[in-house]
Formats: structure tokens, sequence, C-alpha cells
């Protein structure tokens, strides 16, 4: 049906694996960590530490099994987020950050307090500060202009 309805041949594989990423199939699902990891991550930063962690995390969150290794390293990279006083923070240009907890309004945060990340709806905190930057530059280049202008005046006066 699937053949003739996209005009190639789709494998039962194909077919299955499609089912389990629309969760129209429990078996065998694939696993979904839409609650920790709520960004699109690009391929380079996909094997990273930080999100190795917020996966874990989240499995635990689930009540999933995790390996006893597992389980010290993710209470390891909680505790030093905890001592830090930070949150993760993810840009597909920068990749993963990890932000000060303290310089973010609460109400960025994630609902979860045990979610320490800055979501994605977050993004425009990282717009602002691009804004301010380019408010900042312009600015210093429109200064520098009325600087130069003053110079032309100044000197018409004097010739």
């Amino acid at each position: 049906m699937a053949t003739e309805l996209y005009g190639w041949p789709w494998t039962k594989a194909a077919i299955a694996t499609r089912m389990r990423r629309a969760r129209l199939s429990n078996e065998g699902s694939l696993p979904r960590h839409d609650y920790t990891v709520p960004w699109t991550v690009h391929n380079e930063h996909s094997h990273d530490e930080t999100v190795i962690q917020l996966r874990a995390l989240g499995r635990r969150l689930r009540g999933l099994p995790l390996t006893p290794r597992t389980e010290k390293r993710l209470d390891a990279w909680l505790q030093r987020l905890d001592l830090r006083n930070q949150v993760v923070h993810y840009s597909p240009v920068d990749g993963w950050k990890y932000v000060d907890r303290d310089t973010v309004p609460e109400h960025y945060l994630h609902p979860d307090p045990r979610v320490p990340i800055l979501p994605p709806e977050a993004k425009h905190l990282e717009l602002a500060k691009r804004r301010a930057e380019a408010v900042k530059a312009d600015t210093v280049k429109s200064s520098r202009r009325l600087a130069a202008l003053q110079d032309v005046e100044e000197s018409q006066r004097a010739g």
C-alpha cells in the first residue's frame, strides 16, 4: 500500500521505523528525549557529553533503568551544574553552552526544576544579546561618524 501511495518501494523495516517514530507502535519504540532535549540537535553536536547526560536524565525521569556507571556520571554532572549554578543551552551555531542560572529570568527556565536547561523558547535571549551588541557597534560607528562630521565642520569654519 505504501508503495502505491508514494511511488517507491518501502521495506517492512522502513515502515516499522516510521511507525515507531510516529509513536504508532509501542514495540521497540525509539527513545524520545523531547522533555530534556527539546532542540533539533545537529549531527556534529549529537554525541557531546552534555546531550548524552540530558538523554540519561530523560531516561531517569521516565523511570527507565540506567547502568550504575551512567547513574554515577549523571549524578556527578547534575551536582557540577548545581554547584556552578548553571543551566544548559543549545545553539545550532555554537553548540552546547553552560549559562549562569542567575543571569536568566526564572520564567525562561524549564518548568521542571529537575531539568537544568534553557529551552528553545528562550532563544530570544541570545537574539537580544546579539541585538544589544549590534546596537553598541552602531553607537560606536555613529559616534565616530559624528566626530568625523564635527571635524569637517570645524575645519570648514577655520578654513
